[in-house]
């Protein structure tokens, strides 16, 4: 969206990064000085428009960092609905549905830290698509079991 509006519309982007600067306290040639700067290259001016509108963090996030802690939520939030079968509860599998849910759930409301979405709304949506998701899991291993049966 910046990117287009720095193409679209220059002169007006150009001032929204004055009035940003001034509100920081640059003035006169100072602050014509700040905004040439960083208008002179449209990546430092996108970026800089990102930051101080739109409040995006301007420090690159580690990609090994982000797939471990990726890899570790997955390894912990895929193993909830296990839990009730290694402990050999009965009702295992409605057990392990509702502890599923309670799980899509807790995601997408932690969601709504980073989305406009309020709590409920990004909760019930996370869940809806991973119950969603999970009955179709559960349909193909029973197909998948039935074939075998029937081929052994």
């Amino acid at each position: 969206m910046e990117e287009r509006h720095v193409e679209l519309a220059p002169e007006g982007k150009r001032e929204e990064i004055r009035q940003i600067f001034h509100a920081k306290g640059f003035k006169g040639a100072a602050l014509d000085s700040a905004v040439d700067v960083i208008t002179s290259k449209r990546q430092r001016w996108i970026d800089t428009m990102m930051t101080e509108e739109h409040g995006l963090p301007g420090v690159s996030r580690s990609p090994a960092r982000a797939a471990t802690m990726t890899f570790l939520a997955f390894l912990l939030c895929g193993s909830i609905p296990l839990l009730p079968f290694i402990a050999g509860a009965p009702a295992s599998l409605w057990i392990s549905t509702l502890m599923t849910g309670v799980t899509f759930f807790s995601i997408g409301s932690l969601r709504s830290h980073w989305s406009p979405a309020p709590w409920w709304r990004a909760g019930l949506e996370t869940f809806v698509i991973g119950i969603i998701a999970a009955f179709v899991a559960y349909l193909v291993g029973v197909i998948l079991s039935g074939l075998v049966s029937s081929a052994g």
